[in-house]
């Protein structure tokens, strides 16, 4: 049974107030999650009524142990309660209903504690779950636009923080039902000092009125900095090297304390609301206690037993009011978080893959460009072009940087659409293919070979579990890596390091050629692969691609004019125009 509901909705409007934020998290969590919304707040009532039972006790129990009259409606009700049941009013049995009731408290607590925190784990596992599922059809076009960092900071930082939420919804819920057991219990002993009790409670909440305010300035600037601080972290180690080698690498970690700094900034906002909330609370408690005595004592008369009684109940309601007011805080300094991840949620199906075809590919079979135009925005890239990639041999398309070679196979991968024209496969417009069945046999193999922190063996299968060892080693083989690969001391199980540096960049190269061919694809495309190595890599790498082109069609664009003698057919491209050209002797 799913956990969330099918509601994508986000919460585009921004409450202006603590309390409109508890009411959007509500709504929120119960729109998705309501089973278990649902059950904490039964869970929560059943906890209320036994405190309500426990703590009717404790008057008539110090009545009873000092043999003390009190006029008070509580121990009649208390008394007419023990004749209804048939139980004697004496103190062993107030005493013992008193002890029992406090221990189903406590063991009440515990599991509602249990629950909640579950609960808790649960919808933190189910926010990352439902960013993956939204990554699974997000368009291409849609994340390279999007800052550096930002799904990293988002599933390691922000959908925690937003998870809290729903803790501190119910910790807000126990202290709001608490406060109102300690009030019908004080009605019932003396109205004046409730009046009292409650009229510094609403002096403490208007107190506490800037420090809300605070809180979610701080929630805000959390949420925003560290984006910032996880997109400059993540750029910086990326160019890290480069900017050492040029003895500017302090330049470049400036940036990162400048970021840094902000978000300290925010922290420090956030830490200095719940210190003032706590101070403004403790000194609004010592003026209740110190206001009720005066009142109980010399105004109103009120014993001894009535008054030691009644001090518990303010001091509880007080610091229910207290959990209260920091749950609000608490909620409105990570609602901003909340609201952030159903944004990202929302925008991520927004700009789901709009690919409704539904044909298998028929590969081999030539790939037909027919006046295709396209633009990076107010950048025209390609226009008008035609052009065939044959269905076997080494296709290269070759041209400057900048021309529009990454662009092509962008498009016929499906990443982006024409503006004007259509691509053909075969007989059949892409836009009719199932987009993603013709992806499964590409093999694709990018100018960064993007090698993970991981062993050559995983990175060659891409996590692909029914990919064998077998397999693996003929992908080595057929991208002329194996016999390096054989001879490192864990041979296919050898990690290749963080961003695959343990490795030369011909080797990274190779196992990247490798992995396209590991699932045994009908096409393999490569972009720009000869970008980062030498000549004598480059040569060889290009001996190794032409071998393959004899089992499979090759496409590969490249700034280097080496590919022009090994290309079966060759293109070139130049100022947004696509033209074939006689293969180099």
């Amino acid at each position: 049974m799913a956990l969330i509901s099918e509601t994508q909705a986000p919460m585009n409007i921004l409450p202006l107030s603590a309390l409109g934020d508890f009411l959007g998290a509500t709504n929120y969590f119960f729109r998705n999650f309501w089973r278990r919304t649902i059950a904490v707040f039964f869970a929560t009532l059943a906890l209320a009524a036994v405190e309500m039972v426990s703590i009717s006790m404790l008057l008539p129990l110090m009545t009873l142990g000092v043999s003390a009259q009190v006029d008070a409606p509580l121990i009649d009700y208390v008394r007419r309660a023990f004749e209804i049941v048939g139980i004697s009013y004496r103190f062993e049995w107030v005493f013992l209903i008193f002890v029992s009731a406090f221990m189903i408290k406590v063991i009440c607590e515990l599991m509602i504690g249990l629950f909640i925190d579950n609960s808790s784990v649960l919808i933190t596992k189910n926010f990352r779950e439902r960013i993956i599922e939204g990554l699974k059809v997000v368009s291409w076009d849609y994340l390279t636009k999007r800052p550096h960092g930002l799904v990293v900071n988002m599933m390691a930082q922000e959908i925690d923080r937003a998870s809290l939420v729903f803790n501190q919804l119910q910790m807000v819920a126990v202290a709001t039902l608490m406060l109102i057991v300690y009030v019908v219990i004080g009605l019932t002993v003396s109205v004046q000092l409730l009046v009292a009790g409650l009229a510094m409670g609403v002096l403490a909440i208007l107190v506490a009125h800037p420090m809300m305010q605070m809180a979610r300035r701080a929630g805000a600037g959390y949420v925003e900095n560290l984006r910032d601080l996880a997109s400059d972290l993540t750029q910086g180690m990326q160019a890290f090297k480069v900017f050492k080698a040029m003895a500017r690498e302090r330049e470049l970690l400036s940036t990162l304390s400048a970021a840094n700094s902000a978000f300290v900034a925010a922290n420090l906002l956030k830490v200095r609301a719940q210190r003032f909330l706590v101070a403004s609370q403790q000194s609004v408690l010592i003026l209740a206690v110190l206001a009720g005595f005066y009142i109980a004592r010399d105004m109103l008369g009120v014993g001894l037993l009535e008054l030691g009684f009644m001090a518990i109940i303010l001091m509880r309601s007080s610091t229910h009011v207290g959990n209260l007011l920091k749950k609000f805080q608490a909620i409105t300094n990570s609602y901003y978080a909340l609201q952030k991840y159903d944004e990202f949620l929302a925008e991520l199906h927004q700009h789901a893959e709009l690919r409704k075809g539904q044909k298998p590919p028929i590969f081999p079979a030539a790939i037909r460009l027919e006046g295709v135009s396209f633009s990076h925005g107010a950048r025209k890239i390609l226009g008008n072009v035609s052009f065939v990639i044959e269905p076997y041999g080494l296709t290269a398309i070759i041209g400057p940087s900048g021309s529009g070679k990454t662009t092509i196979i962008d498009l016929i991968c499906g990443f982006y659409r024409p503006e004007k024209g259509r691509i053909f496969i075969g007989e059949d417009d892409l836009s009719d293919i199932n987009v993603r069945s013709w992806r499964q046999i590409i093999g694709y193999v990018t100018q960064e070979p993007n090698l993970l922190h991981e062993s050559i063996a995983r990175n060659v299968s891409a996590f692909d579990p029914h990919i064998t060892d077998e397999e693996i080693v003929d992908a080595l083989k057929a991208a002329g890596v194996w016999e390096f690969v054989k001879s490192l001391p864990d041979g296919i199980n050898t990690s290749a390091g963080v961003s695959g540096l343990r490795l030369s960049g011909g080797e990274r190269q190779r196992i990247a050629i490798a992995r396209g061919l590991a699932k045994r694809p009908k096409l393999l495309i490569l972009d720009e692969p000869t970008s980062a190595v030498d000549a004598e890599a480059e040569a060889s790498l290009i001996k190794t691609v032409s071998s393959i082109s004899k089992t499979i069609p090759v496409l590969v664009i490249s700034h280097q004019p080496a590919f022009a003698k090994a290309a079966d057919t060759l293109y070139q491209i130049s100022n947004g125009q696509v033209f074939r050209k006689e293969r180099v002797a």
